[in-house]
């Protein structure tokens, strides 16, 4: 019925870089194919297919990007409820092809309707992707290798996404999140516990942001080294607690652990066994059923995304020691 692209470059914020053979986005072009309600959906096979097709097409004309495509069906759009990405999709995607009115379909809701713990996760999820590239940091090198480089940027912008939204002054947009983070700054005004140096973060997200939309220069001296992906990683570590006691209740005297501890038990039991049977499925019931005991063990815990926050956050946190 429609093809709706989405994320940074729907909303005219991805990142383009010179290389030898061309040119390439640094992240993804994400599309959600929207089918009628009851239609049979394409296959991850079908889509996988559609991935390389189009990224072949597009790397023969001089192009490198990562495709995605993500099959729905209207009543995914329907049941959509406030989180991030529904608010960006129904303000800034755009649709390509097929009926342009299909994103009318989600249920309006404003900004202040998105649970903190959204912003919350969105920062663990940039905590897992910049540890994934920071092995390649085997020493202190003074310029970053571009995937550290990229990651960082990420990094710092979504810090900027998760304040905003405990804030209450979320935006839907890289750009006007750093105009609003510079305008806070500027006010002076306080913000009650939070421990970040306001004026310093702002001025970070906005030299990221510009970074995200006009690409990591192409000289063999960038202008951020290491010290650029360490402060990311204190600043993550400093807002990361802050949003965990805000949300839990926690006092300022209890460690890392117990402050996670504490969000963990919060977990709904409903939540924990979707998030296992997940695993589950793409594990496949019968190739692992050894592994059945210890998922049991851990599954009293919390679920496997909280737990892999859990690893994550504390691994990336030792790093610029």
């Amino acid at each position: 019925r429609a093809i709706v692209l989405t994320g940074s470059m729907a909303r005219e914020e991805a990142t383009f870089v010179a290389t030898d053979s061309g040119r390439q986005v640094l992240g993804a072009a994400e599309f959600l194919l929207v089918f009628e309600r009851g239609a049979r959906l394409p296959s991850s096979i079908d889509l996988e297919r559609g991935h390389s097709e189009i990224e072949s097409a597009l790397q023969q004309n001089g192009l490198r990007c990562k495709v995605d495509l993500h099959a729905v069906d209207t009543t995914y759009l329907r049941q959509l409820t406030p989180r991030i990405f529904a608010c960006e999709l129904s303000r800034c995607g755009e649709v390509v092809w097929g009926d342009p009115e299909i994103l009318a379909l989600i249920p309006p809701f404003s900004a202040s309707d998105i649970p903190l713990e959204d912003g919350w996760r969105l920062l663990c999820n940039r905590i897992v992707e910049l540890l994934e590239v920071s092995v390649q940091l085997t020493d202190a090198p003074a310029f970053l290798p571009p995937d550290v480089y990229y990651r960082t940027a990420k990094l710092y912008l979504d810090m900027g996404t998760s304040f905003l939204l405990f804030e209450g002054a979320y935006q839907p947009t890289y750009r006007l999140r750093a105009d609003r983070l510079k305008a806070l700054a500027e006010s002076g005004s306080g913000i009650d516990g939070c421990p970040l140096p306001l004026g310093m973060f702002s001025d970070l997200v906005g030299y990221s942001t510009t970074l995200k939309i006009e690409g990591i220069p192409t000289d063999e001296q960038p202008p951020a080294g290491i010290q650029y992906w360490a402060q990311a990683i204190r600043y993550a570590r400093l807002l990361w607690r802050w949003e965990l006691e805000t949300m839990t209740g926690g006092a300022g005297d209890l460690s890392d652990q117990e402050l996670y501890a504490r969000w963990l038990r919060r977990q709904p039991v409903a939540g924990k066994i979707r998030g296992w049977a997940v695993v589950l499925r793409a594990c496949g019931w019968h190739r692992s059923w050894r592994h059945w005991p210890r998922w049991m063990r851990l599954g009293w815990g919390g679920s496997p995304r909280g737990l892999v926050y859990g690893a994550a956050s504390r691994l990336l946190f030792q790093l610029p020691a």
